[in-house]
């Protein structure tokens, strides 16, 4: 994010008020991409730790709660196809 500060700072010293507009509108985009790009991650992280316990508990033999949990994986990574990708 420093480059667009730097650059803001630049068209202000120029006197452009349109390019500081748009850089800042560049700005915040980035942040917002940043932003949900880090929610995809953690999100990712989950599913992966849900697999795990699917695995553990069919190693521990409870197969229906392992079950129960394999369940939700299809829609959970489903929802994070459409979302991050």
């Amino acid at each position: 994010m420093k480059d667009y500060d730097q650059a803001i700072q630049w068209y202000q010293n120029a006197g452009n008020d349109r390019m500081v507009a748009s850089m800042r509108e560049k700005k915040g985009a980035a942040q917002q991409n940043l932003a949900a790009e880090q929610e995809c991650a953690e999100f990712k992280r989950k599913i992966d730790a849900l697999k795990l316990q699917v695995s553990e508990l069919q190693k521990l033999g409870d197969l229906d709660s392992a079950k129960l949990l394999q369940e939700q994986l299809p829609t959970l990574e489903r929802d994070y196809a459409e979302r991050c990708r």
